[in-house]
């Protein structure tokens, strides 16, 4: 099934058959270099600013907005595979300064790993892929 001209995620072939050497990304429970807990950190950071401040969840949604935006382009730039397309995305992102909602005044709240996880979650809402479908 596609919606909108992306794949899926069970339209994909299962990765831990096609390509063993990306399976450590896709265990469970997760390893080390799984990315499952960059995406819990950006969830328990969405849960802790519904519950503590006002507007909590806007919030958090205009800092995925101001992530968005600064790493679309790397996204959508051409890479061999949606892995190498993630992991630059993911760096970018580490590294990226957020400025669009007041959670940004203060950034001991929004470390690499939560930024990481607000990728994945772009990737949820469809606003970011990893794996284009001429992959």
């Amino acid at each position: 099934m596609q919606e909108h001209g992306l794949l899926q995620h069970h339209d994909l072939p299962d990765l831990r058959q096609t390509r063993p050497q990306h399976r450590h990304h896709l265990t469970d429970p997760p390893t080390p270099n799984s990315e499952r807990p960059y995406f819990y950190d950006a969830e328990g950071m969405r849960r802790n600013l519904r519950d503590v401040i006002e507007n909590g969840e806007q919030e958090f949604d205009a800092l995925k907005v101001d992530l968005y935006d600064g790493i679309c382009d790397t996204c959508a730039s051409d890479y061999a595979d949606g892995l190498l397309r993630m992991r630059a995305t993911l760096s970018q992102a580490a590294g990226f300064p957020l400025s669009g909602s007041v959670i940004a005044q203060f950034p001991s709240m929004i470390k690499a790993a939560e930024k990481k996880g607000l990728c994945h979650m772009l990737v949820n809402d469809h606003m970011l892929e990893w794996v284009h479908e001429n992959e």
